[in-house]
């Protein structure tokens, strides 16, 4: 037997490459929340800061200027020269007086809101700037003295007169974004790397070990085994790898030897079906050469025997007129059942020649009427004939069609008892296909007996006192001959209903060539 090759398939993407991928977008999306959430926390804590810073430095500006400010670009001149002295390295606030405040618009509307009507004025209103760019802006509001003592803070709640601006400094945005972004990228290649070393270790070694064990068992190879010490799972999993291919390796030398037995049995099968068909072959001779030989001298015993009948009736000798007529029935029976023999030899050895010619299926039925008139007669049977009136010509061959009929009318006669009906009916079932049923009520048969009816020498009652005679091949021939007419006979049938025999064929019978072996001598 060919050995099949196993086609190799590689995968895209190999168990590692898949890991490893996923396992990074596991550490991208974990360092990615872990360190935006830290992002998060510190730029809050950055604004915090920024904004403690920008109102301690307002605060102190104020403090350094005192109030009231009569001068604003004098008293910028002023803070400058006061800051300097105070906090140098980092920028001085800068005075707006309300006129230049007016002039920008975000400071504009917040002096507006400042001084709304109802709304509570403050001592110290510190607030950021909104801007849509960066650095971010804070200003302290300076206000009019409403009551009170003009250095007293408190009592500074009268209206916007200007504010103080304070630009703070940003602690490394930018540098702390960088230096996470670093810690990030560091963190989750080291963790891929750390990964990428432990699954080759756990993982991915025993899986390649098991897979290149079983590339090579897929080529043929089962005496490999796998060497997978690890305590874990792939351990398990490598020794019921080895347990199965040890297995394998029994049931294949198991089955080597089973093969072997099996060719010294073919052989002898072998042998037996060559001594079989040498011995059906003379079987198939032998039947033939003696029916040949019975026939001519039955023939003759047939011939002396009516000769004797016609003149024992002559004589009016009654006995002698019943014995010649036993001797004639007799003899007519054997003739039958060597035809039989003779048509079942000659089906079996492919002899049968069809001739194709038109035929009438009513000239058929009608002669087989006329040839069973003294059965049915005697009897006392009542035969139909229902034949449909669009049945045309038959491309058959008739005489085949005719003995398959008869034999189907004579098994109906045999065993339909006296006074019974039979009735023939044919119907075009297509265009191309013709049915002809033969249908009596006689006792019918059983489903056992219908699924053995068309073998070779069976008969429903096989007893040695049955009271019909014959070998039991009629049926078996008019099987035959139905599909050498490229047909088929099947039978419907119920116990002490009757039954109907159908015989299904083309209407044209295309001939298909066959090779006849020689015809034995005789």
């Amino acid at each position: 037997m060919p050995k099949s090759k196993a086609k190799k398939i590689q995968p895209r993407l190999s168990l590692g490459t898949k890991t490893l991928i996923l396992f990074s977008l596991a550490v991208t999306l974990i360092l990615g929340c872990a360190l935006g959430a830290a992002w998060w926390w510190m730029g809050s804590l950055v604004d915090e800061l920024t904004y403690r810073e920008a109102r301690g430095h307002a605060l102190l500006a104020r403090r350094l200027l005192g109030w009231p400010i009569a001068d604003f670009d004098a008293a910028n001149k002023r803070l400058e020269s006061l800051w300097l002295g105070q906090l140098p390295q980092v920028k001085a606030p800068q005075l707006i007086s309300l006129d230049l405040a007016k002039q920008d618009k975000s400071l504009a509307d917040l002096a507006r809101q400042l001084d709304e009507p109802g709304r509570e004025a403050k001592p110290v209103e510190f607030l950021a700037v909104p801007s849509a760019t960066s650095p971010r802006h804070y200003v302290l509001a300076l206000r009019a003295p409403a009551q009170g003592s003009l250095q007293d803070p408190a009592a500074q709640t009268g209206p916007i007169q200007g504010f103080i601006r304070v630009s703070p400094r940003q602690f490394g945005y930018w540098s702390n974004l960088l230096t996470v972004i670093w810690i990030a990228t560091m963190a989750g290649v080291l963790a891929m790397l750390l990964f990428q070393l432990i699954a080759h270790r756990m993982f991915l070694r025993p899986l390649r070990q098991l897979r290149r064990s079983a590339d090579k068992v897929a080529k043929g190879n089962i005496e490999v085994r796998s060497h997978i010490r690890t305590g874990d799972e792939f351990e398990q999993l490598s020794d019921t790898f080895n347990s199965m291919l040890a297995r394998l390796s029994d049931a294949r030398e198991q089955l080597q030897a089973i093969n072997r037995s099996l060719d010294v049995k073919l052989e002898e099968v072998s042998r037996a079906n060559v001594a079989l068909s040498e011995a059906n072959k003379l079987k198939s001779e032998f039947i033939a050469n003696v029916s040949h030989e019975l026939r001519t001298p039955l023939n003759s015993i047939i011939g002396f025997a009516e000769l004797l009948t016609e003149i024992a009736n002559n004589q009016t000798d009654q006995r002698a007129a019943k014995y010649a007529e036993n001797i004639l029935s007799s003899g007519r029976g054997l003739l039958e059942i060597i035809n039989d023999l003779l048509d079942l030899a000659k089906i079996e050895a492919g002899k049968i020649i069809l001739h194709i010619d038109k035929t009438s299926l009513t000239g058929i039925c009608e002669d087989l009427l006329r040839l069973t008139a003294p059965l049915t007669d005697s009897k006392n049977l009542q035969v139909q004939l229902q034949l449909a009136e669009d049945i045309p010509l038959l491309e058959t061959d008739g005489g085949k069609l005719q003995q398959i009929l008869y034999n189907l009318l004579s098994n109906s006669i045999k065993f339909t008892p006296s006074g019974g009906q039979i009735r023939i009916e044919a119907e075009m079932t297509t265009d191309d296909s013709l049915a002809v049923s033969v249908m009596d009520n006689g006792p019918g048969i059983s489903k056992e007996d219908q699924e053995h009816i068309f073998d070779k020498f069976t008969q429903v009652d096989t007893s040695a006192t049955r009271p019909h005679g014959g070998a039991g091949l009629g049926l078996a021939i008019a099987k035959e001959l139905a599909g050498l007419l490229g047909g088929e006979l099947t039978l419907t049938s119920e116990l002490g209903k009757g039954s109907a025999f159908t015989l299904i064929i083309p209407r044209i019978l295309t001939p298909v060539p066959t090779t006849s072996p020689q015809q034995p001598s005789g």
